[in-house]
């Protein structure tokens, strides 16, 4: 009776499952068809990147005033934060000031495009300005004196081929001369989507936008979520996180290398998120992590296309069937389930519990390697006087720890 059952269960589920996957026009669209393709396994955790403790137990800073602090940056003694809540703030004092808000308060609540969700960061080379990524509306200046905010670019005009709108601006790097390049994590799906973008085939791009003008180029596509982005000290190339493959990418502006792009490093312990450049290197921080023990499930599902598409279609079909409840009986509950849904790939039972920042010289070399193994996530590392001070989606604070104590 028992084998019958189960005998059963499994003829019922492979019907649904072929129904599913190869059903004809059955979304999600996407830029380019579910295709096989293979991520490098991650180093060992040995020498320069062998375990430690170094980010336990930091200091909590504002815990519980600010919500997923995602990119930090610091001038003349100003720490300036994008929130998850929407808003741009200035700490000054260790008083927090809202600068500017973005869309709509709805954090964790609501799906984002209805919400703002700035991202990453940048200070402007033609002004005293910040520039801002709104995840899915576009790029704005914020002016540091009168909060005034002043649109550069939107997100809703197609570019690149196959032609695509941005839905999913990330981070930002300003040139000297005032140009913008930047990074579209993923052109198929916006914010509130991550885990149909970490389910589809790439189409992440690393993007370059002449100042004054409306017409972005793409130099990059087919990144796997491209996440921060940096300019090296003498801007003849840029790295660029291509996240889902542990990767750094290098793409060259100068030298007879012009135009052309390959590996800064790779096989990482996990995926960079936002990168914080200086005159010897920069911090990365590792928004996912994995090594050979502890694999990300995203990057193992990488060659099984069907599998990807049929959870990819589940979860669209989950989407519009509450997004249909929610529009004729307005409800929390729809809103919420669509917001869960998309939120998978940050579910702790599918993330490692480790937490690790990376520094890195300007050749590509990993010179330091700091860990926590408590269910941490940070997105962010600024260096302040000899101490971390560390962004994330996730905590309602930011993490700081004293650099010194370790050197």
């Amino acid at each position: 009776m028992v084998l019958k059952k189960v005998a059963s269960w499994i003829i019922n589920f492979t019907i649904f499952f072929l129904i599913i996957t190869f059903s004809p026009g059955l979304g999600p669209k996407t830029a380019f068809p579910f295709e096989e393709f293979s991520v490098e396994k991650p180093r060992a955790l040995e020498g320069v990147l062998a375990s430690n403790d170094f980010l336990a137990n930091p200091e909590k800073l504002f815990e519980g005033q600010l919500k997923a602090p995602e990119h930090l940056l610091e001038r003349d003694g100003v720490i300036y934060a994008s929130l998850g809540s929407g808003e741009v703030v200035k700490i000054i004092d260790g008083k927090i000031e809202v600068m500017s808000r973005f869309g709509k308060f709805c954090y964790r609540d609501d799906s984002y495009p209805h919400c703002g969700r700035p991202l990453g960061l940048a200070f402007d080379t033609k002004g005293n300005n910040l520039i801002v990524m709104d995840s899915s509306v576009g790029i704005f200046e914020l002016n540091i004196d009168t909060n005034k905010l002043k649109i550069v670019v939107l997100a809703g005009e197609s570019f690149g081929s196959p032609r695509r709108e941005a839905k999913f601006l990330n981070s930002v790097a300003v040139a000297s001369n005032g140009d913008l390049y930047y990074t579209d994590s993923s052109a198929d799906f916006q914010m509130h989507q991550t885990a149909m973008a970490f389910l589809a085939n790439p189409s992440g791009r690393l993007v370059y936008l002449k100042r004054g003008t409306k017409q972005p180029k793409v130099l990059l596509d087919n990144l796997w979520f491209a996440n921060g982005i940096a300019l090296s000290p003498d801007e003849d190339f840029l790295v660029v996180s291509d996240l889902n493959r542990n990767k750094l990418m290098r793409y060259w502006l100068k030298t007879e290398k012009a135009g052309t792009a390959d590996v800064f490093a790779d096989r990482l312990p996990g995926g960079v998120d936002n990168i914080t450049p200086d005159g010897n290197g920069f911090w990365a921080a590792l928004a996912l992590t994995s090594d050979p023990d502890h694999p990300y499930i995203f990057q193992s599902m990488a060659p099984l296309s069907y599998l990807r598409r049929f959870i990819a279609r589940i979860l669209f079909l989950v989407e519009m069937l509450f997004k249909k409840i929610d529009y004729f009986y307005p409800n929390k509950f729809s809103k919420n389930v669509v917001a869960r849904a998309h939120s998978l790939p940050t579910y702790s039972f599918l993330m490692n519990n480790r937490a690790t920042v990376l520094r890195f010289d300007w050749n590509g070399n990993i010179l330091a390697a700091y860990h926590s193994y408590d269910n941490s996530v940070y997105t962010h590392v600024l260096e302040l006087k000899g101490k971390l001070y560390l962004g994330s989606f996730v905590h309602d604070y930011i993490a700081r720890v004293d650099r010194q104590k370790h050197n």
